[in-house]
């Protein structure tokens, strides 16, 4: 399989992965996995949409996204981590297949 067709598959399931329940996260961070959520779909989209040609401001915010997910993350068990490290997977697999020549 292809890395365009594994990250169509992942996005397919991403998107479909259940959200997480809003009491799962301080009220300071509220409004955080959602908007990182958006942000990484609309950077496997982009990365989707151009067939593997990822600009240098999407490959920019997918960076930055990778970093805001590994800052939510918290050691040992926390019921939030079960999302983010989803998320955190399919986010590296974006990068690693961005950073890829094409045709691999």
């Amino acid at each position: 399989m292809g890395l365009i067709a594994a990250v169509a598959n992942r996005h397919t399931a991403f998107q479909r992965f259940p959200f997480p329940d809003e009491s799962l996260y301080r009220d300071n961070q509220a409004q955080q996995p959602a908007d990182l959520h958006a942000r990484l779909d609309s950077c496997a989209t982009s990365y989707l949409t151009n067939l593997g040609h990822v600009d240098a401001p999407t490959r920019d915010a997918l960076a930055e996204t990778i970093l805001r997910i590994e800052s939510l993350i918290r050691p040992g068990y926390a019921p939030l981590n079960g999302h983010l490290l989803v998320w955190l997977r399919f986010a590296n697999l974006v990068a690693y297949a961005a950073a890829a020549p094409l045709g691999h």
